[in-house]
């Protein structure tokens, strides 16, 4: 198939994946106005940090247990009994967290506990197993279906603050679903007797790693909605939210070219290294070029787009997007010298090292511009860090040349 059909292909893929949940969020958040929807904003970035913590990198160990081919059949079950166990003993710790917090923060206790359940049945979502075996229509099913399902499903539950609690029940109880439909067809192929040794500290001590450089990404994203949602009000993260949610939109289309180049790239970083870096150059300044001119048309229309696309009840949204539109810039530089980069040389502590200090630094700018200037000042925190960032990826990649060739 040609470099240009599998390219289509993928984007359709993607506008699929992508199409369902992004207008749940729409009709909910024009629904809601504001404050409802930055409540939904702060309780996902909120389930995603549990089910990152819950997961643990574990998704990525066991797939590389399964893909050794010379592996025995009861060594991959019992890899993935002590895996379970040891989401479960982390489950249980999450959630006293959550408890603690839901009694000293005097938050809503059934959003809590709905957030906690869809969190966690995210993360023992087994799609994993099914992409260690290479089967990935199998695994995109169980990834996409539940998805979908559980956005529409949240879009028929809530019609009003007060349902809220019924979105992530909804969510969770889909994933659920997902879980034991998809343990059910793994016990039909390995068998998942008991363990003859625990070994829950070595597992934790295997996921750690991935969790590390995988999850400092999700805990990045998601850090300026969840501080934001502490310290400031419900309304201040809606109006951030709807923004962001905008410009992360944006960034992500250009994703399925990462998927299109990353199975090849590897490969011709190692043998062909000054080719490989001529290529990613010359990637890299197409990138910046397209990137810049929908930055700026994102900027230039921000308040229409808005309007458009969530009415009239957020005004402020539209600053925040004319800021944050910088991110699509970021997010080339970072998609093609961070993942089509560092990682096929190798390097992927230089990934993580820039997204760590991006990280810092937003939070350093939360606390200095979010009291003044609220979710405003949230997005220039954010758009700042993005900036830094992606300086010092560019830096990187110089440096490392004279390295690899």
């Amino acid at each position: 198939m040609a470099k240009q059909s599998k390219l289509l292909w993928l984007y359709g893929a993607h506008f699929v994946n992508l199409i369902v949940p992004v207008t749940a969020t729409i009709i909910l958040a024009r629904r809601l106005g504001p404050e409802g929807f930055g409540v939904i904003v702060f309780s996902t970035a909120l389930m995603q940090f549990i089910a990152l913590f819950v997961d643990f990198g574990f998704h990525l160990t066991v797939q590389q247990i399964i893909s050794r081919s010379s592996i025995r059949q009861n060594a991959i079950g019992d890899a993935l009994v002590r895996t379970l166990m040891a989401q479960l003993i982390l489950a249980v710790f999450v959630g006293l967290v959550v408890v603690f917090g839901v009694v000293g923060f005097r938050a809503d206790a059934k959003i809590s506990l709905a957030v906690l359940f869809a969190g966690v049945v995210i993360a023992l979502n087994p799609s994993w197993f099914f992409r260690g075996y290479q089967e990935f229509a199998v695994a995109v099913r169980f990834e996409t279906y539940p998805r979908i399902i559980g956005a529409i499903g949240g879009v028929l539950v809530v019609h009003g603050d007060g349902d809220i609690w019924l979105y992530f029940s909804c969510v969770g109880a889909v994933y659920a679903g997902a879980v034991f439909v998809g343990y059910s067809r793994i016990a039909k192929r390995v068998d998942l007797a008991w363990p003859k040794r625990f070994g829950i500290v070595q597992t934790i001590r295997e996921g750690l790693p991935n969790f590390l450089v995988h999850g400092l990404g999700t805990i990045y994203a998601c850090t300026p909605v969840f501080l934001l949602g502490i310290f400031s009000s419900a309304q201040m993260v809606g109006s951030f939210g709807a923004a962001e949610r905008i410009a992360r939109l944006s960034g992500a289309l250009f994703d399925p070219i990462r998927q299109l180049l990353f199975p090849s790239a590897s490969a011709l970083a190692i043998s062909q290294p000054s080719a490989y870096f001529s290529k990613t150059k010359a990637l890299l300044i197409r990138g910046l070029v397209f990137s810049a001119i929908g930055g700026l048309a994102l900027a230039f229309f921000s308040q229409e787009i808005i309007f458009i696309i969530y009415g009239n009840k957020y005004p402020q949204s539209a600053e925040c997007l004319f800021v944050l539109s910088v991110l699509l810039v970021s997010v080339v530089v970072n998609l093609v010298l961070g993942v089509l980069w560092f990682i096929p040389i190798n390097r992927q502590y230089l990934l993580l090292s820039t997204t760590f200090i991006g990280l810092l630094t937003n939070v350093a700018l939360m606390a200095l511009l979010v009291p003044q200037a609220g979710a405003l000042g949230a997005a220039k925190a954010l758009a700042g860090a993005e900036i830094v960032c992606a300086v010092l990826t560019v830096m990187l990649f110089f440096w490392t040349r004279p390295r690899i060739s």
